[in-house]
């Protein structure tokens, strides 16, 4: 449903833009066309052959988009969090942080991508610093923090919400090896308020000395990201246990969500929430009369479970929360940042073949790639090895077929239908027709002069 929305109004919507003298920026307009061909046969695809009963199966190529595609934004969700479970994050207790700005903020932030990474770097910093000043009043010296944050774009109503979520462990490292770990008391709601106090400052000076504070001129997508900002102004129902937060000039920051050092597996569904897509299919639905309804995780206050876009509002939120090239919107802070000196003693690496086993907290992990394979993925994901053929032996690729002119020639050859990629042109305006006046009309009806 998605992708239909997206081939039958895209360049409708570009054409409304271009009218209104608002143009999007170029990485914006590739990003949505980007996402037309993902998924599609017709225009490229693998071939994976099982070699025990050469049986075929075809396999599409993705878009890679890192904005709103649901398949794209799942698979590196699945990859990053599958890394840092395996490669980065030890086994220690952690605790997540989750810090939000005022909605004018927002927009500001989603304008300069380096304001965002200062405002990240401010958030962490301040952490950094409540938890060595703890460690300071305990008599540990030589501490060393450390954190992963997951920068998002978007709220649950689709709407434009740059905030951080970041992964802390709950402590500090006294040496370099994840054994020589002090687990720390949480944050009182005092303690939590001085935090957010001097995020405040920091981030309003930062944004003041970026001269972002004044800036009025808006191009057409700070109109579109102002517009998307905006959205989602109800309130939501309360939830039943009180949370760890504080509130200040429209900032919030929490800090109540606890794992046990033993919970990987609730560590690595904490990850995937921070790196989750924007958008699940499964709560899309099209409507009688056209319009996009998207299905809310949470209630609101009023008991709203559902909201409503025209294709073109739907279009607008959906470029809002396109990301910049080039901004990373997953952090390394501290020991878990890639120079830090003590990384690679805190989590073990994989060990080449007939090297001698080292010293290590936890045993060897085996060798390897940074990108998890696309099976072992589905696998890890659903737990579906799609490369096991039913006849009990193991597929692989022989080929792959880039371009839509040959893969439609092949899937033709073998009788494979395919739906060709089809992008409807833009569309017109509806058109009013006009009439005339008659001469003598002076605001009243001709045929009745007297009447009012």
């Amino acid at each position: 449903m998605l992708h239909e929305v997206v081939a039958e109004h895209l360049e409708t919507f570009l054409a409304e833009l271009a009218q209104e003298g608002m143009a999007l920026p170029r990485y914006v307009v590739e990003e949505l066309r980007r996402y037309l061909p993902c998924g599609l046969l017709s225009q490229g695809f693998a071939r994976v052959v099982c070699h025990d009963c050469h049986r075929e199966i075809l396999v599409a190529f993705s878009c890679k988009g890192r904005a709103f595609c649901p398949s794209c934004c799942a698979r590196r969700m699945s990859d990053t969090a599958a890394h840092l479970i395996d490669r980065v994050l030890p086994e220690v207790p952690y605790r997540q942080w989750v810090l939000s700005y005022p909605r004018r903020l927002r927009v500001l932030l989603a304008r300069d991508a380096r304001a965002t990474t200062l405002s990240a770097s401010i958030f962490l910093q301040e952490v950094f610093r409540w938890q060595r000043q703890r460690a300071k009043r305990e008599g540990l010296k030589g501490v060393q923090t450390g954190a992963v944050t997951f920068t998002q774009r978007f709220g649950s109503v689709l709407n434009l919400n740059i905030h951080h979520h970041a992964v802390v462990p709950d402590g500090v490292f006294t040496d370099a090896s994840a054994a020589h770990f002090q687990k720390q008391r949480p944050p009182t709601l005092e303690e939590l308020e001085k935090i957010l106090l001097r995020i405040v400052k920091r981030t309003l000076s930062m944004l003041a000395r970026r001269g972002l504070l004044d800036v009025e001129d808006v191009d057409g997508l700070g109109a579109i990201q102002v517009e998307a900002a905006q959205a989602g102004l109800g309130a939501w129902a309360a939830p039943e246990k009180k949370k760890l937060a504080a509130f200040l000039e429209g900032f919030s920051m929490e800090a109540g969500t606890h794992l046990h050092a033993n919970d990987r597996r609730g560590l690595e569904h904490l990850c995937r929430y921070g790196l989750r897509p924007p958008l699940a299919l499964e709560r899309l639905h099209r409507l009688a009369d056209g319009r996009v309804m998207l299905e809310l995780r949470r209630p609101m206050h009023d008991g709203v479970r559902a909201v409503a876009f025209t294709t073109s509002e739907f279009l607008r939120r959906l470029a809002a929360i396109v990301p910049p090239p080039r901004s990373h919107q997953t952090r390394y802070f501290g020991v878990f940042a890639p120079r830090s000196a003590i990384r690679a003693s805190l989590v073990p690496q994989p060990r080449a073949d007939g090297e001698e086993k080292q010293e290590t907290p936890a045993p060897p992990m085996p060798p390897r790639k940074r990108r998890l394979p696309w099976a072992d993925l589905l696998k890890r994901v659903f737990g579906d090895d799609l490369l096991q053929c039913p006849c009990g032996g193991r597929r692989k690729m022989v080929a792959f077929i880039p371009g839509p002119k040959m893969a439609q020639e092949i899937l033709a050859a073998i009788g494979v239908e395919a739906p060709p990629l089809v992008i409807a042109k833009a569309r017109a305006p509806p058109h009013q027709e006009s009439f005339e006046l008659p001469v003598d009309y002076r605001g009243v009806d001709p045929q009745y002069p007297d009447s009012p």
